[in-house]
């Protein structure tokens, strides 16, 4: 056996050689060399790669449903922030399964109490299914190439319960019917799919968009104006914003300017010349009941998402300038060119006459799953996955 061919077939044996002959040559008697034993070397490096951790959950024989998101840190943190909160009745009663490690230690510290698992390989998760005598449903977040490790196991049943982030929703495709059952937030969006997949197995449901609902006989106590973006918008009432302010209608109530994100400097320049404060805070628009704001389309939609008028800035030589896509959600939002309009439509609204009211919740039932708060289904198809548990 030459040199090389020893070097790659035994390397330990060629080392231990070598040892021997060059101590021999300096006259050192050599009775024995131990190399390090190569399986102590691999179990140290298995000690520091920790693939999985069940830690956290407090009563393996409680758990009846998996939910797993297949995401890395920042979008897999905004989907599960988003389920964690209408879980939480039930957390006792299922496991939220994460396969990043980052975003584990992430939720693991911010909510505690949470049944929330980290598992990285399928053995991992083969693991944990085992631990759950009582699992019935394994519910998705997502289309990640890893749901496939838990969907290989048929015994359970497997619902696509998707996420809310409407840049983000999945192509429709024919991969959906690896899933029993399928969670839809609008009737646009359940036509498609019934269009474009076999309905062989899927159980389609129609689930009402959980993240808002329509307001009704509200008594516009809260107006909110919304900054929108000198870039996004061809015109802008920031300019008008002190006199819209001094509306009777509108001192009567409260007013709050809100500005997402950092104000853009030609609008915080108005708001500095105004003393004006304005509010980062999403929150104020879900307790606010009437919108003002310069009409941007996909802004406008997020502002009708609400399920509360909105009111835009519209002077008359901008009519034409829209796509008809545009000129639809434009025909669902009362306009103003100035302050006096403003105070003419604020009138209307107030006194009850939300003409726009029944056009608005056909649109928002269609298109995103908006329905008055009386109707909701949600909560309903939530208490059917813990059918079988007393939700204390």
């Amino acid at each position: 056996m030459s040199k090389i061919t020893k070097l790659i077939e035994t390397p330990d044996k060629f080392f231990k050689d070598f040892l021997i002959k060059r101590m021999n040559s300096l006259g050192v008697e050599v009775k024995n060399i131990n190399m390090p034993a190569p399986k102590d070397n691999a179990h140290s490096v298995q000690e520091k790669t920790i693939s999985f951790d069940f830690n956290t959950i407090l009563n393996f024989s409680d758990v009846t449903t998996v939910l797993h998101c297949g995401e890395g840190h920042n979008v897999g943190l905004k989907f599960c922030e988003q389920w964690l909160r209408y879980f939480e009745f039930y957390k006792k009663y299922f496991v939220l399964l994460v396969r990043n490690k980052e975003l584990f230690q992430k939720l693991k510290n911010e909510y505690k109490g949470f049944n929330i698992v980290y598992a990285k390989t399928p053995i991992d998760v083969e693991s944990l299914l085992s631990k759950l005598k009582k699992l019935k449903n394994i519910c998705f977040l997502s289309n990640t190439a890893n749901n496939i490790h838990l969907i290989r196991f048929n015994e359970y049943k497997h619902i696509y319960i998707g996420h809310f982030d409407e840049s983000r929703q999945p192509s429709i495709h024919k991969y959906f019917r690896v899933y029993d059952e399928y969670w839809v937030y609008s009737e646009e969006r359940y036509n498609r799919i019934s269009e474009i997949i076999e309905l062989k197995h899927l159980d389609l449901k129609l689930i009402n968009y959980p993240e808002s609902f329509l307001k009704q006989h509200t008594d516009y106590k809260n107006i909110t104006y919304w900054v929108v973006d000198y870039q996004d918008s061809l015109y802008s009432s920031v300019c008008l914003l002190l006199d819209i302010s001094k509306i009777e209608n509108i001192q009567e109530r409260f007013f709050n300017i809100y500005s997402p994100n950092e104000v853009q400097p030609i609008a915080g320049r108005f708001l500095e010349r105004y003393q004006m404060h304005s509010v980062e805070d999403p929150l104020l628009l879900e307790l606010t009941d009437v919108i003002i704001m310069d009409y941007h389309y996909e802004t406008t939609v997020k502002a009708l998402k609400l399920g509360v008028p909105v009111i835009v800035y519209m002077p008359d030589e901008a009519s034409e300038l829209y796509t008809e896509e545009e000129k639809q959600v434009l025909n669902l939002c009362y306009k103003f060119k100035d302050v006096i309009d403003l105070n003419d439509v604020l009138n209307k609204i107030t006194f009850g006459n939300d003409v726009l009211f029944l056009a608005r919740a056909e649109y928002l039932k269609f298109h995103f799953g908006v329905v008055p708060v009386q109707n909701h289904n949600f909560k309903q198809n939530l208490n059917q996955l813990f059918a079988d548990v007393d939700c204390e």
